[in-house]
């Protein structure tokens, strides 16, 4: 992308960057999240050829500017709550009264405490608390990890949809599937290893617990070249006993995030082998 007068390359000012597409050069789109703003420039004078970087997060961004006053209801040990509230009635409170106190005035959104940004009646109202001071672009991103509700940005407009609706989009199917190949559309994939603590190389443990007491254990059949390893371990909270039956068998299991839940030792494994999951989004 070459300089020009709107947003020099040179400028110490904030800028704002749309990016379109066009099959014929005439007819220009701008998809949606294809707004950018340019928060940071990174540069050395000394470096003979001129080399700037810069950062550039998605409009949506502009969110986590926004942040939760206490308002007027009384708080609920400290937070304010929002009753049976639907994604848009939460959200459209953070926008609101930020506009209401002269923020972010470039900021837009279409969806309001009724209906989603294409018109459907929201289909989920959940009760919940927010914390003063929280930003809206953590809460929109709490609801959407819930399942609550899907989002992008339009433009410089936030539109927020029941989840896997609109939003649900199979690009990998149909009479135009999506094709991405590697060296054209997929720059990079990396696909990393290690067997550095996997458990199927212990040979012995030495387990602390949170009440000063230890615990060894041993395992079998190992692989050479690295042959049997001694492996300190820790669980907070946990009894050294614990600590260790987390750990056990010791030749089956790899890594450990162990807890003691009900008195019962429990251990979590993470498999010791690379995967490199695949997946397309509209």
């Amino acid at each position: 992308m070459g300089e020009n007068h709107l947003c020099p390359m040179s400028s110490t000012k904030p800028c704002e960057i749309a990016v379109q597409w066009s099959v014929d050069g005439t007819v220009w789109t701008e998809a949606p999240d294809s707004r950018f703003l340019r928060i940071k420039r990174r540069g050395n004078g000394s470096d003979p050829t001129g080399l700037v970087s810069f950062e550039l997060p998605g409009f949506v961004w502009m969110l986590r500017k926004i942040v939760l006053y206490p308002g007027t209801a009384p708080l609920v040990d400290g937070k304010r709550p929002f009753l049976a509230a639907t994604a848009g009635a939460i959200q459209q409170t953070f926008i609101a009264e930020a506009k209401g106190r002269g923020s972010v005035p470039s900021l837009n959104w279409d969806f309001d405490p009724d209906t989603d940004s294409a018109g459907a009646a929201w289909d989920k109202v959940l009760t919940i608390y927010y914390q003063p001071g929280m930003d809206a672009l953590t809460a929109l991103q709490n609801l959407a990890e819930q399942g609550v509700c899907d989002y992008r940005v339009s433009g410089r407009t936030v539109q927020v949809f029941n989840a896997d609706t609109t939003m649900e989009r199979d690009l990998a199917s149909g009479a135009a599937p999506v094709d991405l190949r590697y060296g054209r559309d997929i720059a990079e994939a990396p696909d990393d290893g290690t067997l550095e603590d996997a458990q199927l190389l212990l040979a012995h443990l030495y387990a602390r617990g949170t009440d000063g007491q230890t615990s060894l254990g041993a395992g079998s059949d190992f692989a050479e070249p690295l042959d049997a390893l001694d492996q300190p371990g820790r669980a907070s909270g946990d009894s050294a006993s614990c600590a260790r039956s987390s750990y056990a068998p010791l030749p089956t299991l790899a890594g450990v995030c162990s807890r003691c839940l009900a008195r019962q030792c429990s251990a979590h494994s993470r498999s010791p082998w690379p995967t490199r999951p695949v997946s397309t989004r509209g």
